[in-house]
């Protein structure tokens, strides 16, 4: 199943929900990874200070890949930007 996250809050939800689903306490996954529980609570609450390193180690960790992959672009009916003009909204 692909879950689209678009949120650090949706991201906290879904480390938490991933490492319920496997039965595995904060504890637990922390050692695996080299972080405190204390730390590991605070990542799955606060997921905006998750670094790149510590999201790939509990993608590890949790049996969960990261995937990046391009928008789909919606092109102007007419008149409007050529796709070529088209810029990402961030």
């Amino acid at each position: 199943m692909q879950l689209l996250i678009l949120t650090p809050s949706q991201l906290g939800i879904q480390l938490r929900s991933l490492r319920r689903a496997q039965n595995l306490t904060q504890g637990e996954v922390g050692r695996r990874i080299g972080l405190s529980q204390k730390r590991l609570s605070e990542l799955e609450r606060h997921p905006e200070r998750l670094s790149i390193a510590q999201l790939l180690s509990l993608a590890g960790a949790l049996n969960f890949d990261v995937v990046v992959q391009p928008r789909s672009v919606t092109v102007p009916p007419s008149g409007g930007e050529s796709s070529g003009d088209l810029k990402p909204e961030w």
